[in-house]
């Protein structure tokens, strides 16, 4: 491992002499705002015939977190850098949820229900970067992102009178499928130091799929099992990022 470390330092150092292209990496933990995203047509059915039944409804997007790491290779620096980011990142938690309270009979009730994945997100960015004075810098990036979900669940659950029903009894659920889309960022640096090599990095990036998530599920009854593919949601999102970037 650390031959291979030194092996693509030293690479850098050789490009960088060579053809003028200078490298950096970063790492950012971020917050994520599912803004914008819609429901499948028969999901937002089965929403709208639980909020019809039910009062006090709660309903919206999901909050998540999640945490990546990037390269930027720079091929002009003067003074306006353009670069190329590969990233590689996982974002948790994206989909929607509902709450709703109702009585039947005189029993009262709540209605539970999620939806979510967690995915690995790969995009590709093309990206400006602009000086501010010496020690700051504003930067702009677009580009295709390939989003790999690798865990996804539905649930819906009653409960009353102490009692706890879960809808997804018999009901096997897993994401399905690779979503392709875009990824809208803008960030702000601080750097540190004469040589400016280690900078701080806030980080605005607008996840946009154009291809819903999938879910695989599998219904098992009285031993036989039925699997179907069932579009349920296609993520669109605001992620607020924080993170550091060192240039080689």
């Amino acid at each position: 491992m650390k031959k291979l470390v030194v092996v693509a330092a030293i690479a850098a150092l050789f490009a960088s002499a060579v053809f003028g292209v200078d490298f950096a990496i970063g790492a950012k933990g971020n917050a994520n705002f599912n803004l914008g995203l819609t429901l499948d047509s028969d999901v937002e059915t089965t929403v709208k015939t639980l909020e019809s039944t039910v009062s006090n409804v709660k309903k919206g997007t999901n909050i998540g977190g999640g945490f990546g790491g990037y390269a930027n290779i720079g091929f002009i620096n003067t003074p306006v850098r353009f670069g190329l980011q590969p990233e590689v990142n996982m974002n948790f938690n994206n989909g929607y949820h509902f709450h709703g309270e109702g009585t039947e009979s005189g029993v009262s009730y709540t209605v539970d229900a999620k939806i979510y994945t967690h995915t690995l997100d790969i995009p590709i960015l093309a990206e400006l970067e602009f000086p501010v004075g010496n020690a700051f810098a504003l930067g702009f990036g677009i580009g295709p992102q390939l989003s790999i979900p690798v865990m996804g669940d539905y649930t819906q659950e009653v409960k009353a009178a102490g009692l706890s029903v879960s809808g997804t009894q018999g009901v096997t659920f897993s994401s399905s499928g690779v979503n392709f889309g875009l990824a809208l960022d803008a960030n702000g640096k601080i750097f540190f130091g004469d040589s400016k090599d280690l900078g701080l990095v806030f980080d605005f990036r607008y996840n946009l799929d154009f291809s819903p998530t999938k879910f695989k599920m599998t219904y098992t009854y009285d031993g036989i099992s039925e699997t179907e593919t069932q579009d349920m949601f296609t993520r669109r999102g605001l992620n607020i990022g924080l993170g550091f970037e060192a240039r080689l």
